[in-house]
């Protein structure tokens, strides 16, 4: 047997696969392993060219040369499948990101490597993942669904931290503004309500009956309540001192015939003795009905306000209503009930 044949099988058999197995230990699932394990195999296949040269002199350059070749394009094919494409993929990706595109897509051969190729593709991929949660979630905080839920990359997300701060801060002042406008609107509820029955009382003023009928007919409307009645100060009879119905909206007409309280008696002469308003929530069944076409029903929210001036009570103001009567609404009732004490305070002197 020719010395270069058991040069070459000593290379082939022996050498390559150690050198294979060093390799692998060095540099498995890296991206040097396939750089080394070219190089290592191109020097081996250099050494067994170099000895057949030195056995049979440069006569065997005629099949060594295109071997060469033929190795040298084989090599560069698996560097160029194996490391240059996956590289210039991955960078194609990382400038469509850089440039704000999301649209692009890591390869999954690259995803499915197990070296360092394989491990930026999977961070790669978890980053447009994340920049297009995170683009959702800013195009929903732009169209005020603050509901939408966002999960951080980590407890180190910038720009989720970030996010999370401007929707908590939009939350904020949107709830604010919204405070704002419902102040305002309030208010304007209030002022607006003044100046209606302020006219209504200036035009009025001479017929307390008449007065009434209307004042608590719009009252009535203006805070959504199912009836109300007026309760004023009768001081005519010498004998006794009460307060009686002058006008009411949807009450029966047992209780126009019966309405009349002492100073003390029942919740109009208890709010009139207290000159305090009264607001319950709960009414006693049959304390008061409301008829209609329908049938009869108990409203179960009832307010009592007293009109007081100078530390005396004019009148009573009674509302009943099926629905809560919201803080402005009660507020409105309070500055229209010292109007109503002033005005007959007014008439009374005169």
């Amino acid at each position: 047997m020719s010395n270069f044949l058991i040069f070459t099988l000593v290379v082939v058999c022996v050498l390559i696969p150690f050198g294979f197995g060093v390799v692998y230990l060095l540099y498995k699932r890296t991206i040097v392993f396939p750089v080394a394990l070219m190089v290592f195999i191109s020097s081996m296949f250099c050494a067994i060219v170099a000895f057949a040269v030195s056995e049979y002199g440069f006569n065997t350059l005629y099949w060594a040369i295109p071997t060469s070749l033929a190795f040298l394009v084989s090599t560069n094919a698996v560097f160029k499948n194996r490391i240059q494409k996956p590289i210039k993929l991955l960078n194609i990706n990382l400038k469509c990101i850089a440039l704000g595109v999301l649209n692009t897509k890591v390869e999954n051969n690259n995803i499915l490597r197990n070296d360092e190729l394989g491990e930026l593709a999977k961070y790669l991929q978890t980053t447009i993942e994340g920049l297009h949660n995170t683009s959702d979630f800013a195009n929903s905080i732009a169209n005020h669904k603050f509901d939408v839920d966002y999960k951080l990359l980590s407890s180190d997300d910038e720009i989720g931290n970030a996010l999370l701060n401007m929707r908590k801060s939009l939350i904020q002042a949107e709830n604010l503004e919204k405070g704002r406008k419902l102040e305002e609107e309030r208010a304007s509820y209030i002022s607006n309500g003044i100046a209606k029955f302020s006219d209504i009382l200036r035009m009025h003023s001479d017929d307390i009956e008449e007065f009434s009928s209307v004042l608590l007919s719009e009252l009535v409307d203006y805070v959504n309540a199912a009836q109300a009645g007026l309760f004023v100060l009768n001081t005519d009879d010498d004998d006794e001192e009460y307060y009686g119905l002058v006008g009411a909206v949807a009450y029966d007409r047992q209780k126009k015939l019966d309405a009349k309280f002492a100073l003390g008696e029942g919740l109009v002469g208890r709010c009139a003795y207290e000159k305090l308003q009264i607001y319950m929530t709960e009414i006693p069944d049959g304390y008061i009905n409301v008829t209609s076409g329908l049938g009869t029903a108990n409203p179960k929210n009832l307010l009592l306000m007293p009109a007081v001036i100078d530390d005396k009570v004019y009148a009573v103001i009674e509302i009943a209503s099926f629905y809560p009567l919201e803080k402005h609404m009660i507020k409105l009732v309070e500055l229209i009930s010292e109007n109503i004490a002033s005005s007959f305070s007014n008439l009374k002197n005169n």
